[in-house]
């Protein structure tokens, strides 16, 4: 009987252990049929975002993670050649200081965005995908250190072989100034550009997109505002000339580096940064710099080609020294013109003064090469003696002829004249570069 009873328990044990087995082998199943992506995002808290990056199909992954980008690019253009029109107004010498200051920019802005920040976001990208969510946030702080060393390294380096570098470039006398005083501020704000393309990279690297394209776009919307009232004054901001027009720009990369800091701080980050993280360790920062030097090597070069190949073009200017009378209301009448050649992209800039000498009169301008019309204005002058300033600016590539200003009196009434300050031509480096 006694004997039965045991029997019975152990049979009962088996049972029970029998159970207990099946169960944690269908726990351990199941877990290894969950996503990784899924139990990355369980420990992050982000499953949705985890899961899309790893799992959803790569061609819609890609169109939509480059949409952004694509976006921030066209802005960051658009902005750009207001910018140069913005500069216009100040003569062809400011800009010629532009001209030769805006290619070694590029060269810093490329390395920092496609090189440096290429290194950030694969290393970010790599440790989220292996589950370590401590190391993406530890290489968030490195990240953030390198671009303060990196920063204060290009000012001081530029601020002290940039006036070096300009005169080489062919500057002299005007010019050169206009260029030291742009590049003083323009390189003097290097750590906004380090900091605003790192930061950028850490939230491109956690796989989100649009946060970087709202930081840059809001950034250039301030540029596109500040750069005209502080070139020419406008309201309570004091005529600040050259000097303005690269503030704005430096502003720009402040307020996109303020969105970036802004979110990269809050619960909403996948990668947070932690203020106590912002250092330099050698595991991350060789994690970071394995790729993103290789990488700021190759971007450079581009650009650097390109910019070397368009500054190698001396400036090209002409002015008159007369009056033009437009009198023919059907004929435009040529004013400065410059023979720069049929092939490669080149911005033009030119401003013309109109003073109606007989009553109202209606003057129509354009930037031109006798085929293409580079860009077009209208302006009306009201009354006799009255004075109006035009100024165009714009991009052509492989001009049918030269490059002229002309313009015309389309009114019945008025003959008025017209005269044009020195106009300026450069080869064009935004069209001509990558990397943006």
């Amino acid at each position: 009987m006694r004997a039965s009873a045991i029997k019975a328990a152990l049979q009962i044990s088996r049972v029970r252990i029998g159970k207990i087995d099946h169960a944690v082998r269908r726990r351990h199943q199941q877990r290894i049929a969950v996503p990784i992506s899924t139990r990355i995002a369980d420990r992050s808290g982000r499953s949705r975002q985890g899961q899309r990056i790893l799992e959803a199909p790569v061609l819609p992954l890609l169109l939509s993670l480059a949409a952004p980008n694509i976006g921030e690019a066209a802005a960051r253009i658009t902005f750009l050649t207001a910018d140069a029109l913005f500069v216009s107004w100040l003569g062809s010498d400011a800009l010629a200081g532009v001209a030769v200051v805006f290619p070694l920019f590029l060269i810093l802005q490329t390395a920092t965005a496609s090189g440096f920040g290429s290194g950030v976001s694969s290393a970010i990208g790599r440790a989220l995908g292996a589950g370590a969510r401590g190391r993406a946030a530890s290489l968030a702080g490195v990240a953030v250190a390198i671009a303060l060393i990196g920063g204060a390294l290009t000012t001081a380096l530029m601020l002290a072989v940039g006036p070096t570098l300009y005169a080489a470039m062919g500057l002299t006398g005007r010019p050169v100034e206009m260029a030291v005083l742009y590049g003083a501020v323009m390189f003097g704000g290097s750590v906004l550009v380090w900091l605003m393309n790192l930061l950028a990279n850490v939230s491109r690297g956690a796989g989100n997109m649009m946060v970087p394209a709202f930081a840059i776009a809001i950034g250039e919307a301030f540029h596109l505002a500040l750069s005209p009232a502080l070139i020419l004054g406008w309201g309570p901001f004091p005529a600040l000339g050259i000097v303005g027009a690269a503030l704005a720009a430096v502003v720009a990369y402040g307020v996109g580096t303020l969105v970036l800091l802004v979110h990269l701080l809050s619960r909403q980050a996948l990668v947070r940064l932690r203020l106590g993280a912002i250092r330099l360790r050698r595991d991350e920062a060789t994690a970071i710099l394995g790729v993103g030097v290789v990488s700021a090597a190759s971007a450079t070069t581009i650009t650097a080609s390109a910019g070397v190949i368009s500054l190698a073009m001396s400036p090209i200017t002409n002015s008159t020294s007369v009056d033009i009378a437009l009198n023919n209301v059907s004929s435009y009448f040529d004013g400065p013109t410059v023979v720069q050649g049929t092939s490669g992209t080149w911005f033009a800039s030119g401003t013309i003064t109109a003073t109606d000498t007989g009553g109202t009169a209606v003057i129509n301008c354009k930037l031109w090469d006798g085929t293409t019309t580079i860009a077009s204005a209208t302006e009306f002058v009201s009354a006799a003696t009255a004075t109006v300033a035009i100024s165009l600016s714009g991009f052509l590539t492989n001009p049918a002829s030269n490059i002229k200003m002309s313009a015309k009196d389309s009114s019945r009434t008025g003959t008025p004249s017209w005269r044009s300050p020195p106009m300026r031509r450069a080869a064009a480096l935004i069209v001509a570069s990558s990397g943006c």
